[in-house]
């Protein structure tokens, strides 16, 4: 796998030039943002100094505002290896391996016991109609590979190997604010369940990031913490405190200063608050299931729903939910199987409509995963088994 990957990285480049893959071909937009910030961390220059991006992203033909970086430096080096490429090759490969994380992801999910369709076609058609995911494939964003990290972990935890799924919950630092909910709730589980090693593979996981950062750019951690409260007007600069997202927060500001000219903060601090109040709640009142499949998903919808930020694209990490609701229909009665199918579907419809009829704002978005998390909680309730 490694001597095929290596001949691919090799002839992307030409293939690139070929069939004149470049900026503004699916799956570049975004990754440029990690290109330039690795290239340039690579280089001993600042990844988040907004002119330095700017005079790097204009070599590689960018018209117009710029694309910064705000993910935490440790992101790069999951590209690490593709910086040695030109542009144009180093996305063309991503878009590749995000295509073979997509597969990856659904055969992993298919393997875990609580998955008990024998049905291939539903398996690919839930996986190939899951709008986020092609909006994050489109865009080169990295949702794809925290997707493969959550199902793989899920699949570790469900052959009993704790350690291993505390390892690969690691990467998910990479977008941090997204899992605050995900995390109390696995703290909560591994201790209910006396599961201690997977909060030590999560530790010892974060601890190799960290230490492959620091030898990647010793610097690089002071220069992030000082982008963030950059007030930088440079386009493509916005500071994170002034997005507008797909989530909860994201609507309720959005909807404050359409009523009080005000774009207020608080939103980004008490809708989180007030998703661990309801985890808390739910905790105290609900027996928590065994198996990590069962227990993780909606927990997941719950954290992306009150997250203080997060795009559309980002809801690609939902997948695993799908997938495995459409994998446990053979234990629904005939009702609960078409409501479930006909409610993701709808869901998914609702996603496509308002792309093609609305402005695109991502704020439009942010019901979503409270509509996947209602869908999963009918199915859990009817059946009286998935949470067993």
């Amino acid at each position: 796998m490694l001597v095929l990957l290596g001949l691919a990285a090799f002839g992307a480049p030409q293939l690139a030039e070929r069939i004149g893959y470049r900026i503004g071909s699916p799956g570049t937009t975004d990754f440029l943002q990690y290109w330039t910030a690795g290239r340039l961390a690579l280089s001993g220059a600042n990844p988040f100094d907004a002119l330095a991006v700017s005079r790097v992203q204009q070599g590689v033909g960018l018209d117009g505002s710029i694309i910064l970086m705000r993910s935490p430096p440790w992101t790069l080096l999951w590209v690490a290896p593709l910086l040695l490429l030109p542009f144009e090759g180093a996305a063309l490969m991503w878009l590749g391996l995000n295509m073979l994380m997509i597969v990856a992801t659904a055969i992993v999910i298919s393997r875990l016991s609580v998955y008990r369709s024998p049905s291939l076609l539903s398996l690919g058609l839930g996986t190939a109609f899951f709008y986020p995911l092609w909006e994050s494939l489109m865009l080169g964003q990295f949702s794809i590979l925290l997707m493969l990290f959550i199902a793989t972990a899920l699949f570790a935890a469900d052959r009993e190997r704790p350690f291993l799924g505390g390892l690969l919950l690691a990467p998910l630092a990479i977008k941090p604010h997204l899992f605050v909910l995900l995390g109390v709730g696995a703290l909560v589980w591994a201790t209910t369940h006396r599961r201690p090693s997977i909060v030590l593979g999560a530790v010892c996981g974060f601890g190799i990031t960290l230490a492959g950062t620091a030898a990647l750019s010793p610097a690089l951690m002071g220069q992030w913490f000082e982008s963030l409260f950059s007030a930088t007007r440079l386009a493509g600069a916005v500071p994170v405190r002034e997005w507008v997202t797909a989530t909860l927060p994201g609507a309720v500001r959005l909807l404050l200063y359409r009523t009080t000219g005000s774009a207020s903060l608080w939103p980004l601090w008490w809708c989180p608050v007030a998703g661990l109040l309801l985890l808390a709640l739910t905790l105290r009142w609900r027996s928590l299931p065994l198996s990590w499949a069962l227990f993780f998903p909606p927990l997941l919808c719950l954290s992306v729903f009150f997250a203080p930020y997060g795009w559309l694209f980002d809801q690609a990490v939902l997948l695993p939910l799908q997938l495995i609701l459409l994998g446990r229909l053979p234990l629904m009665s005939c009702v609960q199987k078409v409501f479930t199918v006909v409610g993701l579907g709808a869901v998914q419809a609702a996603m496509l409509l308002q792309a093609v009829y609305t402005d695109g704002g991502q704020h439009a978005y942010f019901w979503t995963p409270a509509a996947w998390l209602a869908i999963w909680l009918s199915a859990e309730r009817q059946t009286n088994r998935i949470c067993t």
